[in-house]
């Protein structure tokens, strides 16, 4: 393989295949998990085979795809305790925070593997021995530890206020340990690293408990509002998507973008047909838009502030990786969500003009009202020729019309 093609080619899935639910190497790792106690977890297929090459089978790797809950609890069935390995670049530490938070909540000990000197366990182990590598697994860090380090380098401690940010940050995680002598042991960590009193990291971590609980009473209290969700089907046999029934986007246009991500996510080439057409400002979700910009060639390994945004962002990749297209037709999806967008837009901009209208007419403005009226039918007559002509914006297909 040369350089202008991918690390991996992932295949996509199918009805009998879901790669956020499996586990490369699940079915050789298995026994050897349960005899260890641990799973070592991988982010790629070649970092697996070389530490089962180098004798130690205990090693898995998610099918190309972010770690998933779903495959947590696939582990759980073998052992308690997993060691993360992924890749040293930036990518592979952001990786490694959001698996780790998944494990935690799925109640495994987490730790994380310090592969300084590599970018990877296969760079790694082609540079030094087993030996050495066994004992990075040995002397693998807590997960919290992990990320209080990472935390640290974008939130240097230097005033009271960073400090308690970094609390904060790690509250959520902490909250999560059921071991009250493990969960003490990291509020003693915190309290000899950020040079505070135990009683004061204490206090802080509970009030943040505190406060959730609260915010979780109002969450449920109006939950018939922002808690809604209601799965959809298509035309297409296999593509469920899940629609918040809240949001101000059209039901089609929802649907549209989705797909359009399911193809790129495939075909990445396929990029350039998408802007060519509709630009890069067009979607109407920004989780959409951040992953298209982002993903497959950053593999969102970009850092933003507001971990929950990465929940959102996870949720909404996880949709659309479970829709199902067939390679032979995704052309023709293309091309349709395309359409559906184009014709979104259109509509959209003749309410507003319509909005327009109105507005001069209240403040009595009437050859302005009917200069905008007359766009209008302008605006109405170019839909007609497309429709009948099948050009530059179809409107016949219509299959993901909200």
């Amino acid at each position: 393989m040369d350089d202008s093609l991918p690390k991996y080619l992932n295949s996509p899935e199918t009805a009998f295949f879901h790669k956020g639910r499996n586990l490369y190497a699940i079915h050789c790792a298995s026994g050897e998990i349960r005899e260890t106690g641990y799973a070592l977890l991988l982010e790629g297929y070649m970092d697996t085979i070389a530490v089962h090459k180098a004798g130690l089978r205990n090693a898995v790797a998610s099918l190309g795809t972010a770690f998933t809950r779903d495959q947590a609890k696939m582990l759980k069935r073998y052992a308690n305790k997993v060691v993360i390995g992924y890749d040293s670049d930036n990518a592979g530490v952001q990786a490694s925070l959001r698996a780790g938070e998944i494990l935690l909540e799925e109640g495994f000990r987490v730790e994380v593997l310090d592969l300084d000197g590599a970018k990877d366990p296969d760079e790694f182990l082609s540079k030094y021995s087993i030996k050495e590598f066994q004992k990075r697994v040995e002397n693998a860090i807590p997960f919290l530890e992990f990320k209080f380090r990472n935390l640290v380098k974008d939130i240097p401690p230097r005033t009271i206020q960073d400090k308690a940010e970094i609390i904060r940050r790690l509250a959520p995680d902490i909250l999560k340990i059921s071991s009250a002598v493990e969960k003490e042991g990291y509020e003693r960590f915190l309290s000899q690293e950020l040079g505070l009193t135990w009683d004061a990291v204490q206090d802080e971590i509970n009030s943040l408990a505190n406060k959730d609980q609260k915010d979780k009473g109002i969450s449920k209290k109006n939950s018939n509002i922002q808690d809604i969700y209601v799965k959809n089907r298509n035309n297409n046999k296999g593509i469920e998507l899940v629609y918040p029934m809240n949001t101000v986007v059209p039901l089609g246009v929802f649907k549209a973008e989705q797909i359009i991500l399911r193809i790129i996510l495939e075909n990445p080439d396929k990029k350039r047909i998408v802007t060519e057409n509709l630009g890069n400002d067009f979607w109407r979700l920004k989780e959409h838009k951040y992953i298209f910009e982002n993903y497959p060639e950053k593999n969102l390994g970009l850092v933003d502030s507001n971990e929950s945004w990465y929940v959102e962002v996870q949720k909404r990749l996880a949709e659309i990786y479970e829709i199902d297209i067939g390679t032979d037709k995704d052309e023709i999806l293309l091309e349709d969500c395309i359409s559906s967008i184009k014709n979104s837009q259109n509509k959209e901009s003749l309410e507003e003009l319509q909005a327009k209208k109105i507005n001069l007419e209240k403040s009595g403005d009437m050859d302005g009202a009917l200069k905008i009226l007359q766009e209008i039918g302008e605006r109405l007559k170019r839909e007609k020729y497309y429709r009948r002509n099948d050009c530059e914006l179809p409107a016949g297909k219509g299959k993901f019309d909200g």
